[in-house]
């Protein structure tokens, strides 16, 4: 089933509303809710890539702790490469799966790079010169159900949108900018014929549903932690 089918048996009035419509409001939501951190990503599950920082060593006892950005993510599908750069040369060593496992009580893939082993003394002076690629699956495969009625009404607003002529609409002045861009930092980048509902519809409706897949209030990248 794809989104489109999922919105056709859920929403009414779906007649006018064109695949395309669907495509720009995943995209919008997606800003809305920090998913889109690379062109063309949303939301919905693909394949995401982390660039994690190591040391060049690791005490006998030690391993490297990594919490994936996106969420919800697949842990079967994870694989990871660790990239040995010395000067303009980078050689890439694919990790076996007995070298990393995903906790489930933990949340955390704990990794064993096959990195040298360095002296477990305290600043034993390690200099990073290795990095960890995470390449992991992570989204939704089809819309929560807590977000059907959200995209129902506001796809019914793009089709509206487009029926009407400039002439005859007036700009919605019912809004505070400053309070949508609290709940929406990247408000900026949504066009301007969307603007208005965003802010009377999503910022006030639909903000608990938008703060469950919401992105924005995690780290920018959660770095990983040797352990």
């Amino acid at each position: 089933m794809t989104v489109y089918e999922q919105l056709a048996e859920y929403c009414d009035c779906m007649k006018e509303v064109k695949p395309e419509d669907v495509d720009e409001l995943i995209a919008l939501v997606s800003m809305a809710t920090c998913w889109a951190n690379e062109p063309c990503e949303t939301f919905l599950i693909g394949s995401r890539i982390e660039v994690i920082d190591v040391k060049d060593c690791l005490c006998n006892c030690e391993l490297i702790e990594f919490r994936p950005f996106y969420a919800p993510f697949d842990p079967g599908s994870a694989d990871f490469v660790l990239v040995k750069q010395e000067g303009l040369e980078e050689e890439y060593f694919p990790l076996s799966e007995d070298e990393f496992m995903y906790s489930e009580v933990d949340g955390v893939f704990k990794i064993k790079p096959p990195l040298p082993s360095c002296e477990c003394l305290p600043g034993c002076g390690c200099e990073p010169k290795y990095k960890l690629m995470a390449k992991y699956d992570a989204g939704y495969e089809l819309l929560p159900d807590c977000m059907l009625p959200l995209f129902c009404e506001a796809l019914q607003y793009i089709v509206e949108r487009k029926k009407c002529d400039c002439s005859d609409c007036q700009e919605c002045k019912d809004y505070d900018d400053e309070r949508v861009e609290v709940l929406i930092p990247n408000a900026a980048t949504i066009t301007n014929q969307l603007k208005a509902y965003f802010v009377t519809a999503l910022a006030n409706q639909y903000k608990r549903q938008l703060a469950m897949i919401s992105l924005c209030e995690r780290r920018k990248r959660l770095w990983s932690v040797v352990v």
